[in-house]
Protein backbone atom coordinates (compact mmCIF):
# COMPACT_ATOMS: atom_id res chain seq x y z
CA UNK A 1 0.00 0.00 0.00
CA UNK A 2 1.40 3.39 -0.94
CA UNK A 3 0.50 6.44 1.07
CA UNK A 4 0.44 10.06 -0.02
CA UNK A 5 3.98 10.28 1.33
CA UNK A 6 5.20 7.27 -0.60
CA UNK A 7 5.52 4.95 2.45
CA UNK A 8 5.70 1.24 1.71
CA UNK A 9 3.76 -1.46 3.56
CA UNK A 10 6.28 -3.85 5.10
CA UNK A 11 3.65 -6.42 6.09
CA UNK A 12 2.76 -8.04 9.37
CA UNK A 13 6.23 -7.64 10.91
CA UNK A 14 6.12 -3.88 10.42
CA UNK A 15 2.68 -3.65 12.00
CA UNK A 16 3.90 -5.62 14.99
CA UNK A 17 6.92 -3.37 15.46
CA UNK A 18 4.78 -0.29 14.95
CA UNK A 19 2.29 -1.45 17.56
CA UNK A 20 5.08 -2.01 20.11
CA UNK A 21 7.19 1.09 19.46
CA UNK A 22 4.63 3.65 18.35
CA UNK A 23 1.42 2.53 19.99
CA UNK A 24 -0.58 2.27 16.76
CA UNK A 25 -0.56 1.49 13.07
CA UNK A 26 -0.05 3.78 10.12
CA UNK A 27 -3.26 5.60 9.09
CA UNK A 28 -5.12 4.29 6.11
CA UNK A 29 -5.13 6.36 2.96
CA UNK A 30 -8.28 8.27 3.78
CA UNK A 31 -6.95 9.17 7.21
CA UNK A 32 -3.63 10.36 5.76
CA UNK A 33 -5.43 12.74 3.45
CA UNK A 34 -7.01 14.39 6.50
CA UNK A 35 -3.63 15.06 8.09
CA UNK A 36 -1.54 15.90 5.04
CA UNK A 37 0.64 19.02 5.22
CA UNK A 38 -1.94 21.07 3.35
CA UNK A 39 -4.83 20.27 5.71
CA UNK A 40 -5.59 20.98 9.32
CA UNK A 41 -3.78 18.69 11.76
CA UNK A 42 -5.33 17.33 14.98
CA UNK A 43 -4.20 19.09 18.16
CA UNK A 44 -3.25 16.13 20.33
CA UNK A 45 0.03 16.94 22.13
CA UNK A 46 -0.23 18.57 25.56
CA UNK A 47 2.32 20.35 27.74
CA UNK A 48 3.82 17.15 29.22
CA UNK A 49 4.08 15.49 25.83
CA UNK A 50 5.66 18.62 24.37
CA UNK A 51 8.26 18.70 27.14
CA UNK A 52 9.04 15.02 26.54
CA UNK A 53 9.49 15.59 22.81
CA UNK A 54 11.93 18.47 23.36
CA UNK A 55 13.94 16.62 26.02
CA UNK A 56 14.27 13.63 23.69
CA UNK A 57 15.39 15.94 20.88
CA UNK A 58 17.98 17.59 23.15
CA UNK A 59 19.28 14.40 24.75
CA UNK A 60 20.59 12.73 21.61
CA UNK A 61 23.84 11.24 20.34
CA UNK A 62 25.66 14.53 20.82
CA UNK A 63 25.24 14.26 24.60
CA UNK A 64 27.32 11.08 24.71
CA UNK A 65 30.23 12.86 23.01
CA UNK A 66 30.40 15.67 25.59
CA UNK A 67 32.45 13.87 28.31
CA UNK A 68 35.35 13.58 25.87
CA UNK A 69 35.08 17.33 25.18
CA UNK A 70 35.24 18.07 28.93
CA UNK A 71 38.24 15.77 29.20
CA UNK A 72 40.02 17.52 26.31
CA UNK A 73 39.12 21.14 27.08
CA UNK A 74 38.48 21.22 30.85
CA UNK A 75 35.21 22.03 32.56
CA UNK A 76 35.06 25.81 32.23
CA UNK A 77 35.02 26.42 28.47
CA UNK A 78 32.56 23.63 27.49
CA UNK A 79 30.22 24.53 30.38
CA UNK A 80 30.19 28.19 29.34
CA UNK A 81 29.63 27.23 25.71
CA UNK A 82 26.77 24.91 26.64
CA UNK A 83 24.98 27.51 28.77
CA UNK A 84 25.45 30.20 26.16
CA UNK A 85 24.62 27.82 23.31
CA UNK A 86 21.40 26.52 24.83
CA UNK A 87 20.25 30.09 25.45
CA UNK A 88 20.95 30.99 21.82
CA UNK A 89 19.29 27.75 20.67
CA UNK A 90 16.15 28.54 22.70
CA UNK A 91 15.98 32.05 21.22
CA UNK A 92 16.56 30.77 17.69
CA UNK A 93 13.92 28.05 18.13
CA UNK A 94 11.35 30.62 19.24
CA UNK A 95 12.41 32.84 16.32
CA UNK A 96 11.80 29.86 14.06
CA UNK A 97 8.32 29.38 15.56
CA UNK A 98 7.64 33.08 15.05
CA UNK A 99 8.38 32.86 11.32
CA UNK A 100 6.05 29.84 11.07
CA UNK A 101 3.30 31.84 12.79
CA UNK A 102 3.87 34.73 10.36
CA UNK A 103 3.13 32.49 7.39
CA UNK A 104 -0.29 33.24 5.82
CA UNK A 105 -3.28 31.86 7.74
CA UNK A 106 -1.09 30.14 10.31
CA UNK A 107 -1.10 32.36 13.41
CA UNK A 108 -2.49 29.43 15.45
CA UNK A 109 -0.20 26.86 13.80
CA UNK A 110 -3.10 25.18 12.04
CA UNK A 111 -1.00 23.91 9.15
CA UNK A 112 2.25 22.04 8.72
CA UNK A 113 4.93 24.45 7.55
CA UNK A 114 8.12 22.66 6.60
CA UNK A 115 11.39 24.07 7.88
CA UNK A 116 12.45 25.76 4.65
CA UNK A 117 9.08 27.24 3.61
CA UNK A 118 9.58 30.52 5.54
CA UNK A 119 12.98 30.92 3.88
CA UNK A 120 11.26 30.83 0.48
CA UNK A 121 8.41 33.11 1.57
CA UNK A 122 10.46 35.83 3.20
CA UNK A 123 14.00 35.57 1.75
CA UNK A 124 14.13 33.94 -1.66
CA UNK A 125 14.89 30.84 -3.66
CA UNK A 126 18.65 30.77 -3.04
CA UNK A 127 18.11 30.77 0.72
CA UNK A 128 15.39 28.15 0.27
CA UNK A 129 17.68 25.74 -1.59
CA UNK A 130 20.55 26.41 0.82
CA UNK A 131 18.18 25.62 3.70
CA UNK A 132 17.13 22.34 2.07
CA UNK A 133 20.72 21.19 1.64
CA UNK A 134 21.61 22.07 5.24
CA UNK A 135 18.45 20.49 6.67
CA UNK A 136 19.08 17.24 4.83
CA UNK A 137 22.73 17.10 5.93
CA UNK A 138 21.83 17.93 9.56
CA UNK A 139 19.05 15.36 9.82
CA UNK A 140 21.16 12.67 8.14
CA UNK A 141 24.15 13.37 10.41
CA UNK A 142 21.87 13.02 13.44
CA UNK A 143 20.35 9.81 12.03
CA UNK A 144 23.76 8.29 11.23
CA UNK A 145 25.17 9.19 14.66
CA UNK A 146 22.10 7.64 16.31
CA UNK A 147 22.33 4.48 14.20
CA UNK A 148 25.97 4.03 15.24
CA UNK A 149 25.19 4.38 18.95
CA UNK A 150 22.19 2.05 18.83
CA UNK A 151 24.24 -0.53 16.91
CA UNK A 152 27.00 -0.25 19.52
CA UNK A 153 24.41 -0.81 22.23
CA UNK A 154 23.09 -3.90 20.47
CA UNK A 155 26.64 -5.23 20.02
CA UNK A 156 27.41 -4.74 23.71
CA UNK A 157 24.22 -6.58 24.70
CA UNK A 158 25.02 -9.47 22.35
CA UNK A 159 28.57 -9.70 23.71
CA UNK A 160 27.43 -9.68 27.34
CA UNK A 161 24.85 -12.40 26.70
CA UNK A 162 26.84 -14.72 24.44
CA UNK A 163 30.37 -13.52 25.31
CA UNK A 164 31.00 -13.31 21.57
CA UNK A 165 29.93 -11.18 18.64
CA UNK A 166 30.11 -11.50 14.90
CA UNK A 167 30.76 -9.23 11.94
CA UNK A 168 31.72 -9.02 8.29
CA UNK A 169 34.88 -7.13 7.40
CA UNK A 170 37.04 -6.57 4.34
CA UNK A 171 40.58 -7.91 4.74
CA UNK A 172 41.90 -8.79 1.33
CA UNK A 173 38.37 -9.90 0.55
CA UNK A 174 35.15 -10.35 2.50
CA UNK A 175 35.75 -12.15 5.82
CA UNK A 176 33.59 -13.39 8.67
CA UNK A 177 35.04 -12.31 12.05
CA UNK A 178 34.30 -13.61 15.55
CA UNK A 179 35.01 -11.22 18.44
CA UNK A 180 35.40 -12.67 21.96
CA UNK A 181 34.91 -10.86 25.24
CA UNK A 182 37.73 -12.95 26.70
CA UNK A 183 40.21 -10.63 25.00
CA UNK A 184 39.18 -7.75 27.30
CA UNK A 185 40.71 -7.66 30.74
CA UNK A 186 38.59 -7.12 33.85
CA UNK A 187 37.70 -3.47 34.56
CA UNK A 188 38.92 -2.42 31.08
CA UNK A 189 36.76 -0.81 28.47
CA UNK A 190 35.37 -3.63 26.39
CA UNK A 191 33.60 -2.78 23.17
CA UNK A 192 32.99 -5.29 20.37
CA UNK A 193 35.25 -4.71 17.36
CA UNK A 194 36.70 -1.56 18.91
CA UNK A 195 38.77 -2.97 21.79
CA UNK A 196 40.40 -6.38 22.20
CA UNK A 197 43.69 -7.78 21.00
CA UNK A 198 42.23 -9.32 17.83
CA UNK A 199 41.01 -5.93 16.54
CA UNK A 200 43.13 -4.20 13.93
CA UNK A 201 43.01 -0.43 13.64
CA UNK A 202 41.46 0.89 10.45
CA UNK A 203 39.22 -2.12 9.78
CA UNK A 204 35.57 -1.52 8.86
CA UNK A 205 32.88 -3.85 10.18
CA UNK A 206 29.23 -4.61 9.54
CA UNK A 207 28.39 -6.11 12.91
CA UNK A 208 25.58 -8.33 14.10
CA UNK A 209 24.37 -5.46 16.28
CA UNK A 210 24.15 -3.23 13.21
CA UNK A 211 22.02 -5.84 11.42
CA UNK A 212 19.74 -6.24 14.45
CA UNK A 213 19.36 -2.45 14.73
CA UNK A 214 18.38 -2.22 11.08
CA UNK A 215 15.84 -5.04 11.43
CA UNK A 216 14.18 -3.36 14.44
CA UNK A 217 14.31 0.35 13.56
CA UNK A 218 13.96 0.51 9.78
CA UNK A 219 10.40 -0.92 9.59
CA UNK A 220 9.05 1.66 12.05
CA UNK A 221 10.67 4.71 10.44
CA UNK A 222 7.73 5.62 8.18
CA UNK A 223 5.17 6.93 10.67
CA UNK A 224 3.69 10.24 9.54
CA UNK A 225 2.83 12.12 12.73
CA UNK A 226 4.58 12.72 16.06
CA UNK A 227 1.39 11.93 18.00
CA UNK A 228 1.50 8.35 16.68
CA UNK A 229 4.78 7.81 18.52
CA UNK A 230 4.01 9.41 21.88
CA UNK A 231 4.28 6.05 23.69
CA UNK A 232 7.93 5.83 22.64
CA UNK A 233 8.50 9.53 23.42
CA UNK A 234 7.23 9.10 27.00
CA UNK A 235 9.27 5.91 27.44
CA UNK A 236 12.42 7.63 26.17
CA UNK A 237 11.94 10.60 28.48
CA UNK A 238 11.41 8.30 31.47
CA UNK A 239 14.56 6.32 30.65
CA UNK A 240 16.51 9.60 30.41
CA UNK A 241 15.17 10.75 33.79
CA UNK A 242 16.47 7.53 35.38
CA UNK A 243 19.62 6.74 33.39
CA UNK A 244 21.40 10.11 33.28
CA UNK A 245 21.14 10.86 37.05
CA UNK A 246 22.14 7.26 37.87
CA UNK A 247 25.22 7.35 35.63
CA UNK A 248 26.12 10.83 36.86
CA UNK A 249 25.83 9.89 40.55
CA UNK A 250 27.94 6.77 40.02
CA UNK A 251 30.58 8.82 38.21
CA UNK A 252 30.60 11.52 40.89
CA UNK A 253 31.00 8.87 43.61
CA UNK A 254 33.96 7.36 41.79
CA UNK A 255 35.51 10.81 41.31
CA UNK A 256 35.17 11.56 45.05
CA UNK A 257 36.57 8.18 46.12
CA UNK A 258 39.45 7.84 43.65
CA UNK A 259 40.09 11.51 42.93
CA UNK A 260 38.78 13.74 40.17
CA UNK A 261 40.47 13.62 36.78
CA UNK A 262 38.70 16.74 35.49
CA UNK A 263 40.61 20.00 35.18
CA UNK A 264 38.85 23.33 35.36
CA UNK A 265 40.62 24.79 32.38
CA UNK A 266 42.86 23.31 29.70
CA UNK A 267 44.48 24.88 26.66
CA UNK A 268 45.85 23.33 23.54
CA UNK A 269 44.76 22.09 20.11
CA UNK A 270 42.06 19.77 21.50
CA UNK A 271 40.56 22.56 23.60
CA UNK A 272 40.18 24.70 20.48
CA UNK A 273 37.84 22.14 18.93
CA UNK A 274 35.21 22.12 21.70
CA UNK A 275 32.64 24.14 19.75
CA UNK A 276 31.86 21.45 17.18
CA UNK A 277 30.38 18.91 19.60
CA UNK A 278 28.62 21.66 21.59
CA UNK A 279 27.00 23.00 18.41
CA UNK A 280 25.89 19.48 17.45
CA UNK A 281 23.92 19.34 20.71
CA UNK A 282 21.92 22.44 19.70
CA UNK A 283 20.14 20.78 16.78
CA UNK A 284 16.80 20.22 18.49
CA UNK A 285 15.17 23.39 17.13
CA UNK A 286 15.11 22.18 13.53
CA UNK A 287 12.47 19.53 14.27
CA UNK A 288 9.70 21.79 15.63
CA UNK A 289 7.63 22.08 12.44
CA UNK A 290 5.37 19.08 12.97
CA UNK A 291 5.14 19.67 16.72
CA UNK A 292 3.81 23.19 16.18
CA UNK A 293 0.77 22.03 14.24
CA UNK A 294 0.08 19.03 16.51
CA UNK A 295 0.41 20.71 19.91
CA UNK A 296 -2.72 21.82 21.71
CA UNK A 297 -3.48 25.53 21.45
CA UNK A 298 -3.03 26.13 25.17
CA UNK A 299 0.56 24.82 25.11
CA UNK A 300 2.93 27.78 25.33
CA UNK A 301 5.74 27.73 22.79
CA UNK A 302 8.04 29.98 24.83
CA UNK A 303 7.58 28.13 28.12
CA UNK A 304 8.10 24.74 26.50
CA UNK A 305 11.27 25.81 24.71
CA UNK A 306 12.84 27.69 27.64
CA UNK A 307 12.07 25.00 30.23
CA UNK A 308 13.34 22.14 28.11
CA UNK A 309 16.46 24.10 27.11
CA UNK A 310 17.25 24.90 30.74
CA UNK A 311 16.83 21.28 31.81
CA UNK A 312 18.82 20.11 28.77
CA UNK A 313 21.74 22.43 29.53
CA UNK A 314 21.96 21.34 33.18
CA UNK A 315 21.66 17.67 32.19
CA UNK A 316 24.45 17.98 29.64
CA UNK A 317 26.82 19.74 32.04
CA UNK A 318 26.11 17.35 34.94
CA UNK A 319 26.52 14.23 32.82
CA UNK A 320 29.61 15.35 30.89
CA UNK A 321 31.51 16.78 33.86
CA UNK A 322 30.80 13.80 36.15
CA UNK A 323 31.84 11.19 33.57
CA UNK A 324 34.97 13.14 32.64
CA UNK A 325 35.92 13.46 36.32
CA UNK A 326 35.55 9.75 37.00
CA UNK A 327 38.10 8.28 34.59
CA UNK A 328 41.47 9.09 33.05
CA UNK A 329 40.61 7.83 29.58
CA UNK A 330 37.19 9.03 28.49
CA UNK A 331 35.56 7.16 25.60
CA UNK A 332 34.50 9.06 22.51
CA UNK A 333 30.81 8.14 22.72
CA UNK A 334 30.12 7.88 26.47
CA UNK A 335 28.32 4.54 26.38
CA UNK A 336 31.58 2.67 26.78
CA UNK A 337 32.40 4.27 30.15
CA UNK A 338 29.12 3.11 31.71
CA UNK A 339 29.28 -0.43 30.32
CA UNK A 340 32.79 -1.39 31.44
CA UNK A 341 33.24 -4.83 32.90
CA UNK A 342 32.78 -4.68 36.66
CA UNK A 343 30.31 -1.77 36.58
CA UNK A 344 27.21 -2.22 38.78
CA UNK A 345 24.38 -3.96 36.95
CA UNK A 346 21.91 -1.02 37.37
CA UNK A 347 24.41 1.36 35.76
CA UNK A 348 25.06 -0.98 32.83
CA UNK A 349 21.33 -1.55 32.37
CA UNK A 350 20.63 2.19 32.50
CA UNK A 351 23.29 2.90 29.87
CA UNK A 352 22.01 0.16 27.56
CA UNK A 353 18.38 1.24 27.94
CA UNK A 354 19.44 4.81 27.23
CA UNK A 355 21.35 3.76 24.13
CA UNK A 356 18.44 1.78 22.73
CA UNK A 357 15.25 3.61 23.73
CA UNK A 358 16.41 7.24 23.86
CA UNK A 359 18.85 7.30 20.96
CA UNK A 360 16.79 4.92 18.82
CA UNK A 361 13.67 7.08 19.16
CA UNK A 362 15.40 9.86 17.23
CA UNK A 363 16.22 7.82 14.12
CA UNK A 364 12.67 7.68 12.67
CA UNK A 365 12.11 11.36 13.53
CA UNK A 366 15.23 12.45 11.62
CA UNK A 367 14.36 10.38 8.55
CA UNK A 368 10.71 11.43 8.51
CA UNK A 369 11.42 15.15 8.92
CA UNK A 370 14.06 15.07 6.19
CA UNK A 371 11.65 13.33 3.85
CA UNK A 372 8.76 15.68 4.57
CA UNK A 373 10.98 18.67 3.98
CA UNK A 374 11.88 17.33 0.52
CA UNK A 375 8.44 16.30 -0.72
CA UNK A 376 5.99 18.49 1.24
CA UNK A 377 7.56 21.94 1.00
CA UNK A 378 6.19 24.73 -1.18
CA UNK A 379 8.46 23.66 -4.03
CA UNK A 380 8.72 19.87 -4.08
CA UNK A 381 12.33 19.00 -4.84
CA UNK A 382 12.16 15.24 -5.44
CA UNK A 383 9.47 12.63 -5.99
CA UNK A 384 8.38 10.51 -3.00
CA UNK A 385 10.14 7.34 -4.16
CA UNK A 386 13.51 9.05 -4.49
CA UNK A 387 12.95 10.81 -1.15
CA UNK A 388 12.51 7.38 0.44
CA UNK A 389 15.89 6.36 -0.91
CA UNK A 390 17.59 9.58 0.24
CA UNK A 391 16.09 9.71 3.73
CA UNK A 392 15.22 6.15 4.77
CA UNK A 393 17.74 3.97 2.93
CA UNK A 394 20.83 6.16 2.46
CA UNK A 395 21.75 6.59 6.17
CA UNK A 396 21.76 2.81 6.71
CA UNK A 397 24.06 2.27 3.73
CA UNK A 398 26.79 4.61 5.05
CA UNK A 399 26.48 4.61 8.86
CA UNK A 400 28.70 1.53 9.27
CA UNK A 401 31.61 3.51 7.81
CA UNK A 402 31.62 5.67 10.98
CA UNK A 403 31.43 2.80 13.47
CA UNK A 404 35.00 3.23 14.77
CA UNK A 405 35.57 6.01 17.31
CA UNK A 406 37.69 8.52 15.27
CA UNK A 407 35.26 8.65 12.29
CA UNK A 408 32.30 8.96 14.68
CA UNK A 409 33.88 11.87 16.56
CA UNK A 410 34.72 13.60 13.27
CA UNK A 411 31.11 13.18 12.12
CA UNK A 412 29.77 14.87 15.27
CA UNK A 413 32.44 17.60 15.26
CA UNK A 414 32.26 18.71 11.66
CA UNK A 415 28.52 18.35 11.17
CA UNK A 416 28.00 20.49 14.28
CA UNK A 417 30.41 23.14 13.06
CA UNK A 418 29.65 23.23 9.34
CA UNK A 419 25.96 22.31 9.20
CA UNK A 420 24.04 22.46 12.49
CA UNK A 421 25.41 25.85 13.52
CA UNK A 422 24.20 27.59 10.37
CA UNK A 423 20.87 25.79 10.19
CA UNK A 424 19.81 25.69 13.84
CA UNK A 425 21.24 28.98 15.15
CA UNK A 426 21.91 31.30 12.23
CA UNK A 427 19.04 30.60 9.81
CA UNK A 428 16.06 31.32 12.17
CA UNK A 429 17.31 34.82 13.06
CA UNK A 430 18.16 35.57 9.43
CA UNK A 431 14.71 34.57 8.15
CA UNK A 432 12.84 36.32 10.98
CA UNK A 433 14.60 39.60 10.25
CA UNK A 434 13.42 39.32 6.65
CA UNK A 435 9.90 38.63 7.88
CA UNK A 436 9.60 41.63 10.22
CA UNK A 437 11.61 44.14 8.17
CA UNK A 438 12.60 42.90 4.70
CA UNK A 439 15.50 44.49 2.82
CA UNK A 440 14.80 46.53 -0.32
CA UNK A 441 14.08 44.48 -3.42
CA UNK A 442 16.89 44.46 -5.99
CA UNK A 443 16.17 46.40 -9.16
CA UNK A 444 14.05 44.35 -11.59
CA UNK A 445 15.63 42.85 -14.67
CA UNK A 446 14.73 44.74 -17.86
CA UNK A 447 13.10 41.72 -19.50
CA UNK A 448 11.05 40.74 -16.47
CA UNK A 449 7.54 42.00 -15.94
CA UNK A 450 6.85 42.38 -12.27
CA UNK A 451 3.34 41.41 -11.25
CA UNK A 452 1.26 42.95 -8.48
CA UNK A 453 2.33 40.20 -6.05
CA UNK A 454 5.94 41.42 -6.21
CA UNK A 455 5.22 45.01 -5.27
CA UNK A 456 7.90 47.37 -4.09
CA UNK A 457 9.26 46.89 -0.63
CA UNK A 458 8.29 50.42 0.24
CA UNK A 459 5.59 48.59 2.17
CA UNK A 460 7.06 48.16 5.61
CA UNK A 461 5.68 44.75 6.51
CA UNK A 462 6.27 41.48 4.71
CA UNK A 463 2.60 40.66 4.25
CA UNK A 464 2.17 43.74 2.15
CA UNK A 465 4.75 42.37 -0.26
CA UNK A 466 3.99 38.66 0.16
CA UNK A 467 0.32 38.44 0.99
CA UNK A 468 -1.73 35.28 1.09
CA UNK A 469 -3.59 36.42 -2.01
CA UNK A 470 -0.42 36.06 -4.01
CA UNK A 471 0.07 32.53 -2.68
CA UNK A 472 -3.22 31.52 -4.26
CA UNK A 473 -2.02 32.38 -7.72
CA UNK A 474 -0.74 29.61 -9.95
CA UNK A 475 2.75 31.12 -10.22
CA UNK A 476 3.54 32.75 -6.91
CA UNK A 477 6.16 35.48 -6.94
CA UNK A 478 8.76 34.98 -4.23
CA UNK A 479 11.28 37.59 -3.07
CA UNK A 480 14.68 37.69 -4.73
CA UNK A 481 17.75 37.66 -2.52
CA UNK A 482 19.79 40.85 -2.40
CA UNK A 483 23.46 41.14 -3.22
CA UNK A 484 26.13 41.18 -0.49
CA UNK A 485 26.43 44.98 -0.39
CA UNK A 486 22.66 45.49 -0.05
CA UNK A 487 22.61 42.92 2.74
CA UNK A 488 25.38 44.69 4.66
CA UNK A 489 23.59 48.03 4.39
CA UNK A 490 20.29 46.47 5.46
CA UNK A 491 21.87 44.62 8.39
CA UNK A 492 23.72 47.75 9.59
CA UNK A 493 20.47 49.72 9.47
CA UNK A 494 18.73 47.07 11.60
CA UNK A 495 21.43 47.22 14.27
CA UNK A 496 20.92 50.97 14.77
CA UNK A 497 17.21 51.14 13.90
CA UNK A 498 15.09 53.37 16.20
CA UNK A 499 12.51 51.73 18.49
CA UNK A 500 9.31 50.69 16.77
CA UNK A 501 6.15 49.72 18.67
CA UNK A 502 4.54 48.42 15.48
CA UNK A 503 6.81 45.45 14.74
CA UNK A 504 4.71 42.51 13.56
CA UNK A 505 5.02 39.61 16.00
CA UNK A 506 2.55 36.91 17.01
CA UNK A 507 4.28 34.99 19.80
CA UNK A 508 5.89 38.13 21.34
CA UNK A 509 9.06 36.12 22.12
CA UNK A 510 10.90 39.08 23.67
CA UNK A 511 10.12 40.73 27.03
CA UNK A 512 7.76 43.68 26.74
CA UNK A 513 10.53 46.18 27.41
CA UNK A 514 12.49 44.85 24.43
CA UNK A 515 9.50 44.60 22.09
CA UNK A 516 10.14 47.94 20.34
CA UNK A 517 13.79 46.92 19.87
CA UNK A 518 12.97 43.56 18.22
CA UNK A 519 14.85 44.40 15.03
CA UNK A 520 17.92 45.51 16.97
CA UNK A 521 17.86 42.46 19.26
CA UNK A 522 17.50 39.91 16.48
CA UNK A 523 20.17 41.64 14.39
CA UNK A 524 22.53 41.60 17.38
CA UNK A 525 21.79 37.91 17.98
CA UNK A 526 22.51 37.17 14.33
CA UNK A 527 25.82 39.00 14.66
CA UNK A 528 26.71 37.05 17.82
CA UNK A 529 25.91 33.70 16.19
CA UNK A 530 27.90 34.59 13.08
CA UNK A 531 30.88 35.62 15.20
CA UNK A 532 30.76 32.39 17.21
CA UNK A 533 30.59 30.18 14.13
CA UNK A 534 33.38 31.99 12.30
CA UNK A 535 35.48 32.04 15.48
CA UNK A 536 34.98 28.30 15.90
CA UNK A 537 36.05 27.74 12.30
CA UNK A 538 39.22 29.76 12.90
CA UNK A 539 39.95 27.80 16.09
CA UNK A 540 39.56 24.52 14.20
CA UNK A 541 42.02 25.70 11.57
CA UNK A 542 44.48 26.71 14.31
CA UNK A 543 44.01 23.34 16.04
CA UNK A 544 44.55 21.47 12.77
CA UNK A 545 47.76 23.39 12.04
CA UNK A 546 49.05 22.79 15.59
CA UNK A 547 48.31 19.06 15.42
CA UNK A 548 49.94 18.82 12.02
CA UNK A 549 53.09 20.59 13.27
CA UNK A 550 53.29 18.33 16.35
CA UNK A 551 52.85 15.21 14.19
CA UNK A 552 55.60 16.32 11.82
CA UNK A 553 57.90 17.10 14.75
CA UNK A 554 57.20 13.69 16.32
CA UNK A 555 58.03 11.91 13.07
CA UNK A 556 61.20 13.98 12.71
CA UNK A 557 62.34 13.05 16.22
CA UNK A 558 61.55 9.40 15.59
CA UNK A 559 63.51 9.42 12.37
CA UNK A 560 66.53 11.00 14.00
Amino acid sequence: MSSSYGAVDHGAMERGFRQFFLGGERPEKGEEEQTSPQSLAPKAIGAVGSFAIFINAIVGPGLLSLPKVFDDAGALVPSALLLFGFLLAALSTIARCETVALMPDNSNFERVVEFCDPALKFVGRRCYYFCHVMFYLASMSMAIASIILVAETADIVIAKIFRKNYALTWREGLNFVVWSIENCQQQSKCKPFITGNQVRGGDLYVTLGYVVTFAVIFPVSSTERIAEGMALQYTSCLVTAVAIPLISCKSLYRAVVSGSHLSLFLTGPKANSASGVVLFNLMYGIFVSTWLCEKKREVSVSKTVYRSSFVGALTAILYASSVAASTRQVASDGLLDATEQGEPLPVVAAALFFGFFVIASGIPICCIMARHNLVSSTIKLVDPAFANVLCHIFPWTVAWLFYASPPYRSLVNYSGLLVVSWLSLWMPFFVLLHAIDPPPDPPPEPTTTRGPSASSSSEKRPFAAHSSSSSSSEEEQFPTSCGPWQYLKWFGALLVAPPDDDVDTILSPLPNALGPYARNVYAALLLVVTTWILGALVSYVVAFIALTDSTIAAHAEGGS
